[in-house]
């Protein structure tokens, strides 16, 4: 999973202070917050609805 790539296509970009911070975390605890991230995102960006054209 490419987190910055998943991010942009939802609309959204990393700061430098976050993407400071996630470079902390290594392989393991990038990949589980990036999960969690990209879900919170996708939940609030209404994801789990299907879309009905007006």
């Amino acid at each position: 999973m490419d987190l910055e790539a998943d991010l942009l296509d939802r609309g959204f970009a990393l700061t430098p202070a976050l993407h400071a911070a996630l470079a902390w975390l290594g392989p393991a605890g990038l990949a589980d917050a990036g999960k969690r991230l990209v879900g919170h995102i996708d939940a609030e960006l209404g994801a789990d609805r299907t879309h009905m054209p007006l």
